[in-house]
């Protein structure tokens, strides 16, 4: 059986009021973005600040002159971990005059990058926004950290935790194997 044009319009048709209908009475607009969702995201993204490395080192002293590598992407995250820092009091300068190194991960990064890096003499932190694995290719800085996101809420809670107002509880869920397959960083087998 042919269906008419006409008969498929009724049914788009429908189709469309019934989700405007839904749309008015599950208002996604009220969820996103209120108090509740902010307070949400605000202890997710703390609970999520994982250690995979700790630097011994932390938290940054606000006379200490810290630098972010410049990869070439201009990733938002560095701009507000920037920001964040410098409103707690933080000097942030270049990499020559920098006394500690900040490095955001937000993908799997060329080795041109990390062997440039294994001969820095400054110390390095390394936050990762999307997974720990990464680590593996970064055993030589002084900190990893994972947020596992790239949220603003994620961004200040690595921010809480560097200059000392966050106590980082996140754990790992998985071990770090290097290219050999050999466990480099075991999972945290008891994460609730």
């Amino acid at each position: 059986e042919v269906i008419s044009e006409e008969r498929i319009d009724l049914s788009v048709l429908r189709i469309l009021k019934l989700k405007a209908q839904l749309f008015k009475e599950h208002n996604t607009i009220d969820v996103i973005r209120s108090k509740e969702h902010l307070k949400v995201e605000k202890e997710a993204a703390e609970k999520g600040i994982t250690i995979i490395k700790r630097d011994e080192t932390l938290p940054i002293q606000k006379n200490e002159r810290v630098a972010f590598i410049d990869d070439g992407s201009n990733h938002q995250s560095n701009k507000l971990l920037t920001e964040m820092l410098v409103n707690a009091g933080i000097t942030v300068t270049t990499e020559e005059e920098a006394e500690r190194l900040i490095y955001i991960l937000h993908h799997k990064k060329d080795a041109l990058l990390n062997n440039n890096l294994q001969k820095e003499k400054k110390p390095i932190i390394v936050i990762s926004t999307t997974t720990p694995y990464h680590y593996e290719q970064w055993e030589f800085v002084q900190g990893f950290i994972s947020t596992f996101s790239q949220s603003r809420a994620s961004i200040q809670a690595v921010s809480d935790y560097l200059i000392g107002e966050l106590l980082a509880t996140g754990c790992l869920p998985v071990s770090i194997y290097d290219s050999t397959g050999k466990v480099i960083v075991m999972s945290e087998q008891e994460c609730k």
